[in-house]
C-alpha cells in the first residue's frame, strides 16, 4: 500500500506499507527500498524526487493492540481514545 497526503506547513506525506516479511530487507536499506516502491508510481516517484525530505523515516512496527478503560470518577475518554488497533486499516477511528 502507497498513500500520499497533505500535512502540514505545505508538506506532504508519504506512506509506504510492506509485508512484515520484508523487514530486514527494508530496513537494510529504507530509502532506496522506499523509492523502488515510489517507482511503480511514476508521476508520485517524479514529485517526491523533485522535492526535499524534511524528516527522516519512520517505521511502525509490532504496534500492541489495547483497550483502555474509558470511564472512570470524574473523567472519561472520547472518540476512540480508549482503544488503539493496527493503524494500517484505520480500525479504531
Amino acid at each position: 500500500m502507497t498513500l500520499a497526503f497533505p500535512s502540514n506547513d505545505a508538506l506532504t506525506a508519504v506512506f509506504i506499507a510492506w509485508d512484515a516479511a520484508e523487514r530486514s530487507t527494508v530496513r537494510a536499506n529504507i530509502e532506496a527500498e522506499f523509492m523502488a516502491v515510489l517507482d511503480r508510481v511514476p508521476a508520485l516517484a517524479e514529485r517526491v524526487r523533485g522535492g526535499r525530505r524534511e524528516e527522516r523515516f519512520y517505521g511502525a512496527t509490532d504496534l500492541p493492540n489495547f483497550v483502555r478503560k474509558p470511564v472512570g470518577p470524574g473523567w472519561a475518554l472520547v472518540g476512540d481514545a480508549g482503544c488503539h488497533n493496527d493503524p494500517f486499516m484505520a480500525l479504531g477511528i
